[in-house]
């Protein structure tokens, strides 16, 4: 992983770094077969929290 960054967030700070570190635990696996894949790829992840 190259960089996590927050794009806009309705929880506590605390809350946001406990998210940014699983990003930081997760491993990610191609989901095709090709040949040439790019060196780099960006994406977003959402998370949405819902209490109870």
């Amino acid at each position: 992983m190259i960089n996590v960054r927050k794009l806009e967030a309705t929880v506590s700070t605390d809350i946001a770094a406990f998210y940014k570190k699983q990003i930081y635990g997760t491993s990610f696996e191609a989901t095709s077969d090709n040949a040439s894949p790019a060196p780099v790829s960006t994406g977003t992840i959402t998370f949405i929290i819902r209490s109870n």
